[in-house]
């Protein structure tokens, strides 16, 4: 975390800190509660979450909280999504660095995505509770807000590869993917784990991909036959 206008602010590579904590304490109003807000959705969904519990849990007023956010619940509940998909998202992008081919870093993202949304408190209570709540994220403009943002941030590294336009495309393949398995579960396949991956990724991604690339470039789609290291 860094100083900022005398308080601190989130570094989105570091872990969330949870309420009660020094670490939480120092943050901003607009952080704090942001980061509430998710929490309490982790405990208690979003349908019996308040904007009482949310100040409560972020140590401010109610009159903070709506100051934060006018148009209230609606408002602060996409806006803290928003916020954990972009920390998600960097964090992942991080993870996939080390990357050195593209098969490497499309099954390992879509493990690594799939791994990190399992740990998502607030995201698993939705799933299991409130799949009414969590549906509406798949519909049209909010899941291109997602893409959207999952390209800004990881096609850059799939340009290592491939160019420009089939990186966006692998970007997206990829998110579409560990969405729909993860709001549309199939019992029998499990995207956290690693083999699991592996073959989803390259069924679904990577082969896909290269049966429609020019053929004449054929320097810039890894072997599928190779396995990952």
């Amino acid at each position: 975390m860094s100083p900022s206008h005398g308080s601190v602010t989130l570094d989105p590579l570091d872990p969330a800190p949870r309420s009660g904590t020094p670490e939480f304490a120092a943050l901003s109003a607009r952080e704090r509660v942001l980061l509430a807000a998710m929490e309490c959705v982790g405990q208690w969904g979003v349908t019996k979450t308040t904007m009482d519990d949310v100040a409560r849990v972020a140590g401010c007023g109610r009159a903070t909280v709506y100051r934060l956010f006018p148009d209230g619940k609606p408002e602060l509940f996409r806006s803290a999504a928003q916020a954990n998909i972009g920390r998600v998202l960097l964090q992942l992008g991080e993870q996939l660095r080390s990357a050195e081919t593209l098969d490497a870093l499309v099954v390992s993202g879509v493990h690594a995505a799939a791994t990190l949304s399992a740990e998502s408190p607030a995201l698993q209570y939705l799933l299991d509770h409130e799949p009414h709540v969590a549906a509406p994220h798949l519909s049209f403009h909010r899941l291109e807000v997602l893409l959207a943002t999952a390209r800004a941030v990881l096609s850059p590294l799939a340009r290592q590869f491939v160019d420009p336009v089939t990186a966006d495309r692998v970007v997206e393949l990829g998110a579409r993917v560990v969405v729909t398995y993860t709001f549309l579960p199939d019992p029998g396949i499990d995207l956290c784990d690693r083999a699991t991956a592996q073959r989803v990724a390259r069924r679904h991604i990577l082969e896909p991909l290269a049966r429609s690339l020019d053929s004449s470039r054929p320097s810039t789609v890894p072997s599928l036959d190779q396995p990952t290291t």
